[in-house]
């Protein structure tokens, strides 16, 4: 008799915390991300230190991926549909194009600005095969794997209280916050203080492009996976050291106007509402009838 009791009532709990979950998604998903994320930086990362563990910053990445499939799962909605988004056989090749030029343009385009205006550009001390491995990596194993808990859980959901704009610009202020401890707390080169300053500045313009990718291909997880990588991937494009000063703020402030026109122009043209032709079908992936 106290078994079956005790039964119903890991039954209720089980149930009564999958209601919540179900009520409180996007709440949910967010804790579940940090919770992970967070615990592999001070479990993981923060005892071994950066450079001796490239394995734990992949297991920091996966928090995004964890938290998503979790929520989707407790909720009672289809893991497997909600995974199909990955699935690029409905879309065009100019997303292929779109997905792997833009992060270049954000990135480089003010590099070839600099260059115009008379500065000395080099290309990167990096072969061709290294810029391969590390893009896919990334795609395959690592920071990649983000975008299915970034975009494809949270855009959709913020989707339905606001627009597409206000959403991408939410997650990709949660999408800084949540690099904190690896970028603030990390140690050498592209780590510390200013480092996150640029991410708070960076990521949501970059999460304003990534919903317009994703929105424009009707949830196509692949294309916004690949911009993510090429993100990552090391720039073919560098302003050398013997440059003068002056180069070095035509290319800060050539970035600084790329991160600010490419939402502007992506805004006017499509509208705030999704930042794509027209509305995304299926609305919320995997979601129950």
């Amino acid at each position: 008799m106290r078994h079956r009791s005790q039964h119903s009532s890991v039954e209720e709990r089980d149930s009564r915390v999958a209601a919540f979950v179900d009520r409180y998604q996007l709440i949910a998903f967010i804790a579940l991300t940090f919770a992970w994320s967070w615990g592999a930086f001070v479990l993981l990362i923060q005892p071994l230190g950066l450079a001796a563990t490239q394995l734990a910053q992949v297991v920091f990445a996966w928090g995004p991926l964890v938290g998503a499939v979790v929520v989707t799962a407790v909720s009672g909605d289809s893991v497997r549909e909600w995974a199909a988004q990955i699935d690029p056989r409905t879309t065009r090749l100019r997303w292929y194009l779109i997905a792997l030029a833009t992060p270049l343009l954000l990135t480089d385009g003010s590099r070839v600005l600099a260059w115009i205006a008379g500065a000395p550009v080099t290309a990167a001390e990096i072969t061709v095969l290294e810029f391969l491995s590390q893009f896919a990596v990334t795609l395959v194993v690592a920071g990649a794997l983000e975008e299915f808990g970034w975009r494809g859980f949270a855009q959709p959901r913020l989707q339905e209280r606001w627009s597409a704009l206000t959403a991408a610009l939410l997650i990709g202020l949660v999408w800084a916050l949540w690099h904190f401890p690896l970028v603030y707390g990390g140690t050498g080169a592209g780590y510390g203080a200013g480092a996150f300053v640029g991410f708070l500045i960076g990521l949501p313009v970059f999460s304003v492009a990534m919903a317009w990718i994703y929105n424009g291909t009707s949830g196509g997880l692949l294309f916004v996976m690949l911009f993510h990588a090429m993100i990552n991937a090391p720039s073919p494009l560098q302003i050398a050291d013997t440059a003068p000063s002056w180069a070095q703020t035509v290319g800060e402030l050539g970035q600084l106007g790329f991160l600010l026109v490419v939402p502007l122009v992506l805004t006017l043209y499509y509208g705030r509402e999704y930042l794509a032709a027209s509305q995304p079908t299926p609305l919320i992936p995997g979601r129950r009838q």
